[in-house]
């Protein structure tokens, strides 16, 4: 493991009261291939304002937004199993960890 990942695993990120953030400290953990299915913990779901198409080489605004899901069905499954594999093949995961919470 490198040294850089040891030291992630030992870290601690506050967030500070002068951003207006709740005081509390996050930790850093390694993710590994057995913790994939966990990022079905993680709220995907977001408003996205304008959704934009590449034309002829240009960006194009659609003239309309639309609501993102929170990721299930095939789509998770696909989430997961991405990350499963580069995890197997030797990729490095971090994952920052509020208590239990993902």
């Amino acid at each position: 493991m490198s040294e850089e990942l040891k030291a992630a695993e030992r870290s601690e990120v506050r967030a500070s009261e002068s951003e207006g953030l709740p005081l509390h400290a996050l930790t850093l953990h390694t993710f590994t291939a057995d913790d994939a299915s966990r990022l079905a913990e993680l709220d995907r779901s977001e408003p996205v304002a304008m959704v934009y198409a590449v034309r002829d080489g240009e960006i194009v605004p659609l003239g309309h937004g639309e609501e993102i899901p929170q990721w299930s069905g095939d789509w998770l499954d696909g989430v997961v199993a991405f990350a499963r594999r580069h995890l197997e093949s030797g990729g490095t995961g971090v994952a920052a960890f509020d208590g239990d919470q993902l």
